[in-house]
């Protein structure tokens, strides 16, 4: 309520005051919204590293956007060291919840083979997922594996639809 205004003041400080509380006893939520106030230095100091903290803490409770975000964080470096490997292992965790952003950015590393063994038929795999759930970005990867048939069989209808 603190963060949108809604029947009191809006204040990111009373927010996070209020997260934290939650996030200390357990909650999930609490925890992630916790992580994305640090991320965007929202009532608090910007902090990647707090961010990331919150962020395992909600994540090891199955957050899948929570794991999503903790992959993100890991493939750029923020926050952590950087690690392919990590970033694979989170948003596997996230995109077998069904989280659209985690499973396109899955189907990424498998077509670049970053942090695991490249695998056209697994972008393949992970990019219809999203695309299924509107990533345009997916979308448009699909469509270049059809342009050249890789992972699937070379299909110009294909590729333009």
């Amino acid at each position: 309520m603190f963060e949108n205004g809604r029947g009191v003041a809006q204040s990111d400080e009373e927010a996070v005051k209020w997260w934290r509380k939650a996030a200390d006893q357990g909650i999930a939520q609490a925890q992630y919204n916790l992580g994305l106030m640090f991320a965007e230095g929202s009532g608090v100091e910007k902090s990647d590293i707090e961010a990331v903290k919150w962020w395992r803490k909600a994540a090891d409770q199955g957050d899948a956007q929570a794991q999503s975000n903790l992959g993100f964080m890991f493939a750029k470096g923020c926050g952590v060291a950087q690690s392919d490997e990590e970033a694979v292992k989170w948003w596997r965790k996230a995109a077998d919840q069904g989280d659209a952003q985690a499973q396109s950015n899955l189907g990424l590393m498998f077509a670049e083979g970053c942090g695991v063994e490249k695998s056209d038929i697994e972008a393949v795999k992970w990019w219809r997922k999203a695309a299924d759930q509107g990533i345009a970005q997916a979308h448009y990867n699909l469509g270049g594996l059809f342009e050249n048939g890789r992972g699937v069989a070379q299909s110009d209808e294909e590729a333009v639809k």
